[in-house]
């Protein structure tokens, strides 16, 4: 298994880590330079994990889910992105991961 198929299997993980409740409306939210990261992996058939939105006023899809992005987030440091997950206009629970980039 690839670092990149790890990666892509912790992303899927920490989709499946929040409540239903929550994931049912879920959004990524990240910085740039995390989106600029996260955008350069690739599936095992090599297409790219992230979807850039071809629509103006759509969002950039990560794993089918809507990507905002946010500059107040942290950018990414050491092998770690910081990235958070959630529905949050019904409310967010913090959910601390480590993700190491491959």
């Amino acid at each position: 298994m690839s670092d990149h198929d790890r990666t892509i299997d912790a992303v899927a993980d920490f989709i499946f880590g929040l409540d239903v409740a929550y994931r049912r409306n879920a959004t990524w939210l990240m910085s740039s330079r995390t989106a600029a990261t996260i955008a350069k992996i690739k599936d095992a058939d090599g297409r790219p994990i992230w979807q850039q939105s071809l629509l103006v006023g759509q969002p950039d899809m990560l794993l089918g889910r809507p990507v905002e992005i946010d500059e107040g987030m942290s950018a990414p440091t050491a092998g770690k992105l910081a990235i958070a997950f959630g529905d949050f206009k019904a409310g967010y629970l913090i959910n601390d991961r480590i993700f190491r980039d491959p």
